[in-house]
Order: structure tokens, then sequence, then C-alpha cells
């Protein structure tokens, strides 16, 4: 039956807040530490104006006039969307008394779920915003969605992630000079099958030429890229997406994370409350208000990779 006499007063809630910012310290987004954060409030807010590559020249020592040096500048937006949420009510006392504890199955449980989308947001929730999705770009936050362009992609050419790909992708972000100065991190977000990739290369080297044992190869050993790769850091993530129509070709991003911005409206937040429309049964919302978006699409990449059973 729903519990209607419990006592959901300020004691309570503060110990339901204090259980899951616990939790969400622990289950935290995978990706977002390699996103650049802003704090927004409103209806919209810019992301950042992308100005054009501007070159200087040499003037000649008697020319009165100043030059003037023309740029291009666009915006790109950051929008206030809907809150992504995650609750169920709670029709069991004790289960009430397992929201203040920050080790119990249901706030660690309720905690992942929220990261997990929070990851969706940043890789780009159904197509839109984010790493890979359409972006808002232009004068005012009403535009049309502009899609990353398709020279970005390198193709999957039948195979799966090669050191050739990933040298391509590190090699065209560091040398495009459409975007400002180098030594800014580059981040990649990759699916357990492609480290199967990754591994397989690593155990070839150490049967060749390296005279290495298995054992001697961190990749071998831990079963994991150990952290950095080919100066990237890479993120192992079970919700890379897969290509739009397969269900084979799985879509590695990398990305430049002073390029991916994310407004943060609300952060992870949880409370609990009585429905009135349900027999005052107490509910769990757990939630953040959050949007993604690339800056700049020269610093985005993706190697799309076929995936064998």
């Amino acid at each position: 039956m729903p519990n209607q006499t419990a006592t959901l007063d300020d004691a309570f809630q503060l110990g339901v807040t204090n259980a899951f910012t616990l939790a969400f310290q622990r289950m935290k987004p995978l990706l977002r530490a390699a996103v650049t954060e802003k704090e927004c409030a409103g209806e919209a807010v810019p992301a950042s104006d992308i100005v054009g590559k501007v070159v200087a020249s040499r003037i000649a020592g008697r020319q009165r006039s100043n030059p003037e040096t023309r740029t291009n500048i666009k915006r790109r937006w950051l929008l206030y969307r809907d809150e992504i949420q995650v609750g169920t009510y709670i029709d069991k006392e004790d289960n009430l008394r397992l929201l203040r504890d920050p080790t119990s199955e249901y706030v660690q449980t309720y905690s992942a779920a929220l990261a997990r989308a929070i990851d969706e947001v940043i890789f780009g929730w159904e197509g839109q915003g984010g790493i890979l999705g359409t972006v808002v770009e232009g004068g005012s936050p009403g535009g049309a969605g502009k899609a990353l362009p398709a020279a970005n992609t390198i193709a999957d050419g039948n195979e799966g992630l090669t050191i050739a790909k990933i040298r391509k992708v590190r090699r065209d972000i560091a040398a495009d000079d459409a975007l400002e100065y180098g030594g800014v991190e580059i981040c990649a977000a990759y699916h357990p099958h492609q480290l199967d990739n990754l591994l397989a290369l690593a155990e070839a080297a150490s049967a060749g030429a390296s005279g290495l044992s298995p054992f001697e190869m961190p990749a071998l050993r831990e079963g994991k890229l150990e952290g950095r790769f080919m100066g990237m850091n890479w993120i192992e993530h079970t919700g890379t997406p897969l290509k739009a129509g397969t269900t084979d070709i799985r879509k590695v991003a990398v990305w430049r994370k002073d390029c991916i911005k994310l407004g943060v409206w609300e952060d992870m937040q949880a409370k609990v409350f009585r429905d009135t429309s349900a027999r005052m049964t107490p509910y769990l919302d757990v939630f953040a208000r959050m949007d993604c978006v690339r800056d700049r699409d020269e610093g985005v990449r993706v190697i799309e990779c076929k995936e064998v059973a």
C-alpha cells in the first residue's frame, strides 16, 4: 500500500540530498571530465562566438591608412531543454530509509541512471547537440540544426579500430589551423569492441619483433587502455553510438576538450515529495537540466569501426 504516514520533513530531505550527493561523486558521467562546463541561466546561452581565421600582413613603412582585417563571426547556442529525469514511487517505508544511505543499491542505481543520461546528452541526445549531433548556429537560437561535416568522418573500410585511423584523426585535429594553439587535451570514447581491436594489435606486437611477453604489455595485462594512448585520453563507454541504420558499425568520437561545451542549468539533484495525484505516495525525483554543443566542427572527428561478433 502507498506510504501515507512516513515523515518527509527537512531532516529527511537533507539526508536524501546528502546521500545522493555522495553517490553522484562516485557515479559520475564518464564523459563529463572530458568536456568544458559552462554555468547557464535563461532560455538560451551562447556556447561561443566562432571567429574565423585572421591572417596578419606586413604594412609598408610610409603607409598612412590603417589595415582592416575582416573575419566572419558565427555563434553557437546552448539551449534550455527539458529536464533529464529518472524517478519512482516509494510505497514501502524500508525503501524510504534506503534513500538516506549513499551505499544502498537504490541510491546507486538511480544515480548511475542519471549519469548515463548525461553522457547521452554529451554524445548528442537523439541526434541533437553534443559531440555528434546537430548544433544550433546563427545570430539567434532559433536556427536550423547543423550537422557535423561528412569530411570529419573516417569510413569503416570494413575494418575495426586501427592504428592508421587513430594516427589520421590525431594528425588532422592537431594540424587544423582553424583551431587556436595546440597543447589542448584530445579525448576519445570507444566501445569494448574497439578495445578488442587494439588488444589484438598489442598481442601481435608481443609475438613479433618487440620480443615482449604479453604480460609485459600493460594493455594485455590489464585488458584496457592505460588512460592515454598516442597522446589522447581514451574513455571506455558502452554507450558509444552505432552508425544510423546499422547494427555493426560503431562511431568512435575523438574531440578536443575545449571544443565541447556542457551547459549546466541544474546540476545532478534528488528530492522526495508526496504526489497529490497518486494518493500522496512519496515520489523520488532524480534530475538535472543540461545541454551540450560542439562549438567548433574542426575539433571533432569520427572513426567508423566495423564490429565482428
